[in-house]
């Protein structure tokens, strides 16, 4: 199953606009980015909510799954990696370890590079952020929810995204 389709379908339509455009090069296309890094860390704080929900639902408990779900809203403030790492601490330190072990240390770079630049376009004067950076760190991304699922998978578990 894809993963960040609302994150790509922005990157492909942003992309097209300055392709179609003579805006290259030029703020509009930084603005672009910047919009579309937003985009990425709303839609992984989503798709991790997902996962932990349909973790939680494996408990044949809605009081347990509603409460791991509104407890996985307040604990989880940012999506950078480290944080990240410290939420599925909540579920155990073997499921941390495993966690940390699926990722590479040149994909978390990346994407750790492209939160960070989505913290500084909302509280600074923003970045300078390229559409082919964006698509490896959305890349990175999406090794990261992988890493996540199969870091809480029981076993026989598909995951909500196979």
């Amino acid at each position: 199953m894809a993963r960040l389709i609302r994150t790509s379908t922005v990157i492909e339509d942003c992309e097209a606009i300055v392709t179609n455009s003579e805006v290259m090069g030029s703020p509009i296309e930084s603005y672009l980015v910047q919009h579309a890094l937003v985009v990425l860390c709303a839609e992984m704080q989503q798709e991790i909510y997902k996962i932990v929900l349909h973790r939680a639902a494996q408990a044949n408990d809605k009081q347990i799954a509603n409460f791991v779900y509104n407890a996985a809203q307040r604990v989880l403030r940012s999506v950078g990696k480290s944080e990240l790492a410290g939420f599925m601490g909540c579920f155990g330190q073997d499921e941390k370890e495993k966690f940390n072990q699926f990722m590479e240390d040149a994909a978390v770079t990346k994407y750790n590079n492209a939160v960070n630049n989505r913290h500084d376009v909302a509280h600074s004067s923003g970045v300078q952020v390229t559409f082919p950076e964006l698509k490896e760190a959305v890349a990175a991304a999406s090794g990261i929810l992988q890493a996540m699922e199969d870091s809480l998978k029981k076993a026989g578990d598909a995951g909500p995204s196979g």
